[in-house]
């Protein structure tokens, strides 16, 4: 890196005058594109997922190539700063061949639908399988918080104690905490019928068959908007939102887990380096590390 020429540069614009050894340590880190992945990359499915890169006031989106049969090394293809933003999203997409992407897996998030529809005409946004039942678990915790204050001391100290099994799956249930779930969720009409929606939602990703899906799907959301409960409702009107972005997930079976993974690994590679004095530094240890 030419640092002489950057200062004169900046002198001449700027009218900074910047000492050639602070830009040496704030620019030494910067990525070495010979020792970068040559874009655009083909790849069929990836991931987009945000983290945060400086203890959580600063924002970066990550792009991930989601590993599959024919090729099932999963890497992370680039990242960008700037926050969960369409802008952002979209630059991140740059370094993708646009005409080889199938689908794309991503949470909830607009933004990301919009960037995707813009850059990658081809591909097919997929809700995230584990994203999508996050959402009704986290209605479920809303309609816990609403019904709280109404219930008996007694009751409230039951739903405290076991309410963390009402989130989870009823497969993984031994059988005292099956009893104790059936007690706990017996407490109040909606609690029981949301749990019930819950675990009925969750069933449908059992079915193979992507017609029979769509149908259950549609039954479904039927039956949660008519169930007159605020948070059952309100879920059921983002599933709506999203349908075609769900039963996508029956044509393309990927999810964001590999993309979680990935992003795992930015901060162990951060938290290794103590954090980096700036985010082209981390960007480049992190796909660096990739190669």
């Amino acid at each position: 890196m030419d640092f002489p020429t950057i200062k004169r540069r900046l002198s001449k614009k700027y009218l900074l005058d910047v000492p050639i050894g602070t830009l040496h340590s704030k620019l030494k880190d910067l990525p070495k594109e010979s020792l970068l992945v040559k874009y655009p990359i083909q790849t069929k499915y990836i991931g987009l997922d945000e983290f945060s890169y400086t203890k959580g006031h600063n924002y970066a989106v990550a792009l991930i190539k989601i590993g599959h049969s024919q090729d099932p090394k999963s890497k992370i293809i680039d990242m960008v700063a700037g926050g969960k933003t369409t802008a952002v999203a979209k630059a991140v997409l740059n370094s993708v061949d646009p005409i080889s992407v199938e689908a794309c897996c991503m949470d909830f998030w607009e933004p990301f639908k919009t960037a995707v529809k813009e850059k990658l005409p081809n591909a097919s946004v997929v809700a995230d399988k584990y994203h999508t039942i996050k959402l009704i678990n986290d209605d479920i915790q809303t309609l816990i918080r609403r019904i709280l204050p109404a219930l008996s001391q007694y009751d409230k100290e039951l739903l405290e104690e076991n309410k963390f099994l009402i989130l989870k799956g009823r497969e993984r249930l031994d059988d005292n905490q099956s009893y104790d779930l059936q007690t706990t969720i017996l407490i109040n009409n909606e609690l029981e019928t949301i749990y019930v929606f819950k675990e009925q939602f969750r069933s449908l990703y059992l079915i193979k068959n992507i017609d029979i899906a769509r149908e259950k799907l549609h039954e479904w959301l039927y039956k949660a908007n008519s169930s007159k409960i605020p948070e059952l409702t309100q879920v059921a009107n983002t599933f709506s939102e999203w349908f075609t972005e769900i039963i996508n997930y029956w044509r393309y079976p990927i999810s964001n887990g590999v993309t979680e993974g990935k992003i795992n690994k930015i901060r162990v590679i951060q938290r290794k380096a103590y954090h980096y004095p700036n985010f082209h530094a981390l960007r480049y240890n992190v796909l660096k590390s990739e190669l």
